[in-house]
């Protein structure tokens, strides 16, 4: 599992061959001797030409060893990324091209031999000897400075060829592995497509949990089921009368005997009692 990891994270990482190797070793080695030259001759007399081939040197020592670096150190390979490596390779190609030939035009001035005397060393770090001629203060050469200038656009424009060499090679094969699917421009992508081939490559067993259904819990009360809801805008159908009028059976329509009013007895009434009685006795035949 820690193998097959260790293969999706580096995939992303070009593999130089040795030759590739070799010539990373000879753009720091040859940088080191132009600063050297350079150092020695802006100790006596400092131009901004040697200032640049000196700068030039450093960002190549940093630039080199980051490429070498995150490519064959695997704990170092997330901060690998082919696209920094082609511009900061196109970055000191731009670099180096300025500083031999600045270097180089510096040097071509240097024609004219001059007699100088005189010469005093103040003890600086650069640009510490002053000569001066026919007590005017100019910029000179003597032959070693001159020799040096020269090294220095040669061994510049060396390492330029150097540069461009590697930065092609990192081209072809960063476009030859994009057909292939590599390299991506989003290293999000990158992790997230090592995440993915990790999971699927993961045979470890889980435990299954199956959910069941919640139940309800057993209470003393009795639950009513629901019950479906009429809506009410349901419509009825309509009303239609029996089509059998012997569905029903008919009565005869029953008489009641008549009903007689009985007044109420007035209390009070000036009515003797025969004639009350004779009145009961009335009512008593009419019924």
């Amino acid at each position: 599992m820690e193998q097959t990891h260790n293969e999706v994270a580096s995939g992303h990482v070009l593999e130089t061959p040795i030759w590739v190797f070799a010539i990373r070793i000879a753009q720091i080695v040859l940088s080191i001797i132009i600063l050297g030259l350079a150092a020695n001759i802006a100790h006596d007399l400092y131009l901004d030409e040697l200032g640049l081939a000196i700068a030039v040197s450093v960002l190549t020592w940093i630039i080199v060893a980051y490429a070498l670096t995150t490519e064959k150190v695997p704990d170092w390979h997330a901060g690998y990324h082919i696209v920094a490596v082609l511009a900061l390779d196109a970055f000191l190609l731009i670099l180096w091209l300025a500083a031999w030939a600045a270097a180089a035009a510096k040097r071509a001035l240097f024609k004219v031999p001059t007699t100088v005397s005189g010469c005093v060393d103040n003890g600086s770090t650069f640009n510490s000897k002053n000569c001066f001629v026919k007590r005017d203060s100019i910029e000179i050469l003597f032959k070693r400075g001159l020799d040096e200038m020269a090294a220095i656009a040669g061994l510049g424009a060396l390492v330029w060829i150097l540069f461009i060499a590697t930065f092609v090679w990192t081209l072809l094969q960063f476009l030859a592995g994009r057909k292939e699917g590599r390299f991506p421009i989003d290293m999000g992508t990158a992790s997230t497509a090592a995440t993915t081939t990790t999971a699927n490559n993961t045979y470890q067993m889980e435990p299954k949990v199956e959910q069941q259904p919640l139940q309800p819990e057993a209470t003393g009360q009795y639950q009513q089921p629901p019950q479906p809801v009429q809506s009410p805008y349901e419509q009825q159908p309509p009303y239609s009368p029996p089509q059998d009028p012997q569905a029903y059976p008919q009565y005869p329509p029953q008489q009641y005997p008549p009903q007689l009013y009985q007044q109420p007895v007035q209390q009070g009434s000036e009515l003797s009692g025969q004639q009350q009685q004779q009145q009961q006795q009335q009512q008593y035949h009419q019924q």
